[in-house]
């Protein structure tokens, strides 16, 4: 005969246990967050959901231009960062790049996209406004400006999500 072990269970996003007995757990499946009570009698968190990357490269000396490749999304999910960086920096102005979501940017506004500017490698603070999507949506990647006096080269973005 088998046995089923049913622990707390919410599938109301923001839940979380009030009281919870040392080795007990309760878990929020809307928000995949497994709960425990620690040894210091305080409730601890764990996100159970994995971030997944896609990443876009695109090698060689960047000009500006229009994505058409396009990178399909095999499940629903959320966007929690997105990094861009390059390999040779630009110099005299910044490179910038746009992501869209079916042919609309994720950026609403054209502000808070990923900017390299000139001297630097590396933005990781790029939180677009449009951050869910569905299973067979696509992104492509725009490249809207390069670098005035030296293009950036070796661009790799990377969408971070769960």
């Amino acid at each position: 005969m088998a046995n089923t072990i049913k622990i707390k269970n919410s599938n109301i996003s923001g839940n979380v246990p009030s009281t919870l007995e040392y080795g007990e757990l309760a878990i929020n499946y809307n928000d995949s967050s497994l709960f425990h009570k620690d040894n210091s009698n305080v409730i601890i968190k764990t996100d159970l959901a994995f971030n997944l990357v896609s990443t876009f490269t695109y090698p060689g000396t960047l000009s500006v231009s229009t994505g058409s490749a396009r990178f399909y999304m095999h499940k629903s999910g959320t966007i929690k960062n997105v990094i861009a960086s390059v390999g040779i920096s630009p110099a005299g102005s910044s490179v910038e790049v746009d992501i869209l979501k079916n042919g609309t940017t994720i950026f609403t506004g054209g502000t808070n996209r990923p900017i390299i500017t000139a001297g630097n490698y590396v933005d990781t603070s790029s939180i677009p406004a449009v951050t869910s999507f569905s299973a067979g949506d696509y992104f492509t990647v725009n490249i809207v400006s390069i670098g005035s006096s030296t293009a950036g080269s070796n661009l790799v973005v990377e969408l971070i999500y769960n």
